[in-house]
């Protein structure tokens, strides 16, 4: 595959992102939490180079779990789930969390989606 075509590939699933995140970025908005860093995550901030994300994670909680089980992107799926990782969803979003590893695991789900196995993000 030449570069062209991994950067086309890699902006067809920019585009798909931000259509399927657009519901949940809309439900955080009416929340009055800004969803402008929805899905960005940034281990190592270097000021004027990679600044580090704002997202307010735990006024997120509520707003997450109630749209986990209805996103179908695996993408935003995933977004999610590493935003519910943190010390603010300890405890609240244990039991969804493990429900969905369950349904995941299932054998009748075949191709479901597997944050364990998810090594990639779009943004």
């Amino acid at each position: 595959m030449d570069s062209q075509e991994r950067d086309r590939r890699r902006q067809d699933r920019l585009t798909a992102f931000r259509e399927e995140a657009a519901p949940v970025k809309e439900a955080l908005a009416a929340a009055g939490i800004d969803p402008t860093d929805f899905g960005r995550f940034v281990n190592r901030p270097f000021p004027g180079v990679l600044e580090p994300a704002h997202f307010d994670e735990e006024r997120a909680v509520p707003v997450l779990l109630g749209w986990l089980p209805r996103v179908r992107s695996e993408y935003v799926k995933e977004s999610m789930v590493r935003h519910l990782h943190t010390k603010a969803a300890r405890g609240i979003a244990v039991e969804p969390l493990a429900w969905i590893s369950a349904l995941n695991n299932s054998t009748s789900i075949g191709g479901g989606y597997r944050p364990e196995l998810a090594t990639s993000h779009p943004t």
